[in-house]
């Protein structure tokens, strides 16, 4: 009933962090080091990689996501016809 969200890494060619910042939620996460964010000339380069990376993650995780989605209204539509009361 539950789905994975297991990700070959090799899909990806370069390192993820994955972050757990509370206890019920997730970042997955990349970083583009020793950049300036305020050097304008360095800009087109910054967007390049940033567009890059979020179709990249876009297109693996996209589905499983969708996925999560299902599998906890599935979920929570058995805990509402089976009476239990969530608190």
């Amino acid at each position: 009933m539950t789905t994975s969200l297991l990700v070959d890494l090799k899909l990806f060619g370069y390192p993820l962090e994955w972050e757990l910042p509370e206890a019920q939620t997730c970042r997955i996460a990349c970083y583009l080091n020793d950049v300036d964010p305020a050097d304008e000339t360095d800009w087109p380069r910054q967007h390049e990689w940033l567009a890059k990376r979020l179709n990249e993650m876009h297109r693996v995780f996209a589905q499983r996501v969708k996925a999560l989605e299902a599998d906890y209204l599935m979920v929570l539509r058995w805990i509402n016809s089976s009476g239990w009361v969530l608190c």
